[in-house]
């Protein structure tokens, strides 16, 4: 009986596990085909690189940027509109823009001609390779001597405050003067006895109105502040500007016609509610306007103001005024395409001149102006020269 039993259970283990070696050997030989271990492995290193590439992408989001430059050194290389969206927007985290600054009323372009090369509607504000901001002296740890000084002239006497490089910041001067002290040159217009538009002789805007300091890591914060270095690195303020001493110690004061802030009351939108003109002196602190540009008063200090610049906000500088622009407010801006398919939209409606029963057909946009164009004498469409539309494309 004995034999019998392990004769039974031999024979129904072989049963058994015959099938089972013949199915591994089957699948062992279908698998060593070449072109399936080819395609297996091709399936593991798409994975793997795959895998790779979002991981990289987490860790270094300029890591594709880079491969792309290593690459292609040449950027001649044809990609995707959207491989080249992307590729812009890594190359901006690479080198952000801070924001722009435009000057009001020129609706992209200069009145006119500009006299240096400086000059110009729109100045964008980029992170320098190095930083160039200046800040306090005492706040730097450093045994350099001041790169910078800012020297208020009071009760006869000169207090003199230093200023050392800042790492963490980038500066940008705007004002009159045309030498290197300068980033973005402005100056007011009139009219001569023809009646051309021309730059004031005598401008009102100083030589060096405001400086623009921006820090160079998120969120890239900009602040405004009255007065500009010279090409000594000096703020010289003399005697016949307004000037205090501060609780802390300090000593502020305020330029000859003053830089003017007004900040938008909320997000930068249609509809937003504008909110009051106040004036920023040379260390960045708000006050209340004086009662005349030039008067020697200075407003009473408002605390709960600050001179961050945020989007839309106004600076005037007696004469000409900026609005500042954040890197998101452009993004968010309308473009020339939007402005183009709205004057398509308003086109196709066909609007017809109460009086004269003419259709309506609005020109189209060139250098970001409105420029009379005829019409085809076909569609019995008579340009819009008496009504002018405003169309700031730029902001």
């Amino acid at each position: 009986s004995i034999v019998v039993c392990a004769c039974v259970y031999v024979g129904r283990a072989i049963l058994l596990e015959v099938p089972r070696i013949l199915l591994f050997r089957s699948l062992m030989a279908v698998t060593a085909d070449p072109s399936v271990m080819l395609h297996n492995q091709t399936m593991q290193y798409d994975e793997e690189r795959r895998t790779s590439d979002v991981v990289s992408l987490m860790r270094s989001p300029t890591r594709p940027a880079e491969r792309l430059r290593q690459d292609d050194p040449s950027g001649l290389r044809l990609v995707k509109p959207e491989v080249q969206e992307k590729m812009k927007r890594l190359s901006l985290k690479e080198s952000p823009i801070y924001g722009e600054l435009i000057v009001v009323g020129t609706n992209g372009e200069l009145p006119c001609p500009s006299i240096c090369n400086k000059m110009r509607h729109r100045f964008t504000l980029v992170r320098q390779e190095r930083p160039t901001g200046v800040c306090p002296q005492d706040e730097i740890v450093s045994n350099r001597t001041p790169s910078h000084n800012i020297v208020i002239t009071a009760n006869k006497r000169n207090v003199v405050m230093s200023y050392g490089p800042d790492a963490d910041t980038d500066m940008f001067q705007v004002g009159r003067s045309p030498d290197d002290a300068i980033d973005l040159v402005v100056m007011d217009t009139g009219k001569d006895s023809n009646g051309q538009v021309m730059y004031k002789a005598n401008s009102t805007v100083s030589r060096y109105a405001c400086r623009i300091i921006c820090e160079r890591k998120p969120p890239y914060t900009a602040r405004v502040y009255a007065g500009a270095f010279d090409m000594s690195n000096r703020i010289a303020a003399s005697s016949s500007v307004p000037s205090w001493c501060l609780p802390s110690g300090e000593n502020d004061c305020l330029t000859t016609n003053g830089v003017a802030l007004l900040r938008p009351n909320g997000c930068f939108s249609p509809g937003v509610i504008a909110g009051r003109w106040l004036e920023v002196s040379v260390l960045g602190n708000v006050y209340v306007l004086r009662g005349k540009r030039s008067s020697r008063n200075p407003g009473a200090p408002v605390p709960e103001e600050t001179n961050i610049l945020t989007d839309g906000c106004l600076i005037d500088l007696c004469g000409v005024t900026l609005i500042w622009r954040t890197a998101i407010g452009l993004e968010q801006a309308p473009t020339k395409e939007l402005i183009r398919n709205h004057r398509d939209n308003l086109n196709a409606t066909e609007a017809q001149c109460p009086v004269n029963f003419f259709t309506l057909a609005y020109p189209p946009i060139r250098n970001s102006s409105i420029a009379s164009v005829e019409q085809p004498s076909s569609s019995k469409r008579t340009s819009v020269a008496s009504v002018r539309i405003c169309v700031y494309a730029d902001l």
